[in-house]
């Protein structure tokens, strides 16, 4: 069976916790002057039985001696522990919260950030044979260090690998199994090789398997599509059972789409309105609908970092065309957003920037006569408007005839001429106001703001 690779340092954690066990225990080398013992901390290391680390301890030299006193822990055995498995199938899957963090001041607030859901697998079980070599060169040595060493194992000792509140083997002990006193077999002589007393003890570890992290999130939007086959399809599959026809191949019918609250939004200048599920602006206590309380429903509002993705199309899997903008509730008023788009996610503009819009039996160039209720700049090569009543050839606009909704064109013949023909222009397009520097749109034979209007549930969604 084929795995991915893991490797988490287990055996690793638990030697580490060992050595620290028999870490900063001290001897007594001297006294001072007021007859106080003067105490030296006994190091505690890792002992593998390696010939490169043993030649690096003796300065590759045979005729280099280890200090004393020092204390090594190895392992001496790992078996199987079959006394202790559980079921092997088991999975323990748990919900975990994260607190909100602070991003501003870097700190943790009392507020719920993001949650997951984690899948913990039965680990296997081992008992660990770990021996503690005691190197002294004398028997005061050898007493002071096991005198503080056996008093902490009657006869075990608890020991933590780690603070994961996750990890289900962290805690575990060790329990002294046995002592050899003395490396020496006869203890006379003149031999001046160290002495070593030997501690072994057990320690029941588990080895983990790794753990599923998933990341939790509530369910912004169910679409179904209730599709109407079309004659074609009906006819191919005239004689098969219908569980066997291919369903999306035909016409979408009709679509249902439920999202929570099945909320509506509303564009009115830079601001996004919260409106219900019928586009009513108040609930059913009389008051307007609340941001904040929606927001709960998925996650953590960030002002400025949070978004709103408005769909500009039909298809409910084409999320390239979204237009997206940052969001920051109105302190004034929380049912409002202030909604700042970023321009690079609008509609590619498919006509030249227009002037303004302008109605031009009140906006106009006055070159004799009374002046105009709005006047217009004198008019310059290449000036585009558009009008929201038709013209008729008069002194203002000379021999142009225009219709409501068209663009007319100041040329170079210092004369204006219809350049968009609203009569005959069929097809999308879209292009900028430089006067109030928004993007208009030409859709059902109207002009209108490309993000105007009122969006229903599938078609904006949120971005915490």
């Amino acid at each position: 069976m084929a795995l991915d690779y893991f490797y988490d340092g287990q055996f690793r954690h638990y030697m580490l916790q060992v050595i620290r066990v028999f870490s900063g225990f001290q001897h007594e080398i001297g006294r001072d002057a007021n007859n106080n013992p003067i105490l030296k901390t006994v190091p505690c290391n890792w002992a593998p039985q390696d010939k490169l680390v043993a030649a690096i301890l003796k300065n590759n030299s045979e005729n280099t001696i280890l200090s004393t006193p020092n204390m090594s822990v190895h392992i001496r055995d790992i078996e199987m522990a079959p006394e202790r498995r559980q079921n092997t199938n088991h999975v323990s899957t748990l919900g975990v919260h994260e607190r909100e963090i602070d991003r501003i001041n870097n700190r943790y607030t009392s507020e719920r950030g993001a949650s997951y859901t984690v899948e913990r697998f039965m680990p296997v079980p081992f008992n660990m044979t770990v021996q503690l070599d005691i190197w002294t060169s004398n028997l005061m040595q050898k007493f002071e260090l096991l005198e503080q060493i056996l008093v902490l194992f009657n006869p075990a000792l608890d020991i933590q690998t780690n603070t994961n509140a996750l990890d289900w083997t962290a805690l575990t002990w060790m329990e002294l199994t046995n002592i050899v006193q003395s490396s020496r077999t006869i203890p006379i002589g003149t031999d001046l090789t160290m002495d070593i007393a030997s501690l072994t003890f057990k320690v029941p570890i588990w080895i983990n398997p790794p753990a599923k992290v998933k990341n939790y999130r509530a369910v912004e939007q169910i679409v179904t599509n209730i599709s109407a086959l079309n004659e074609e399809l009906i006819e191919e599959n005239a004689d098969i059972d219908r569980s066997a026809v291919d369903w999306a191949r035909g016409d979408i019918y009709a679509r249902s789409i439920t999202t929570p609250g099945q909320h509506h939004v509303e564009i009115e200048g830079n601001r996004l309105r919260l409106l219900g599920e019928n586009s009513e602006p108040l609930n059913n206590l009389g008051e307007p609908w609340n941001w904040i309380n929606l927001f709960e429903l998925y996650g953590k509002y960030r002002p400025g970092t949070s978004q709103i993705r408005l769909k500009t199309t039909d298809d409910m899997d084409d999320h390239e065309t979204d237009v997206i903008g940052t969001i920051q509730v109105d302190p004034t008023d929380p049912s409002y957003l202030f909604f700042n788009v970023d321009i690079q996610t609008l509609p590619a503009n498919n006509l030249p920037p227009i002037n303004g819009v302008i109605d031009p039996h009140r906006t106009f160039h006055a070159v004799s006569g009374p002046p105009a209720p709005s006047p217009l700049p004198t008019p310059q090569v290449g000036d585009r408007y558009i009008v929201i009543n038709d013209i008729a050839p008069n002194t203002t606009y000379g021999a142009l005839s225009a219709n409501a909704n068209d663009i007319i064109e100041f040329g170079a013949n210092d004369e204006w001429f219809v350049a968009f023909d609203s009569d005959s222009i069929t097809g999308n397009y879209t292009l900028v106001n430089q006067f109030t520097n928004k993007q208009l749109s030409w859709r059902n034979k109207s002009w209108t703001l490309t993000l105007a209007g009122v969006y229903g549930p599938g078609y904006w969604r949120v971005a915490l």
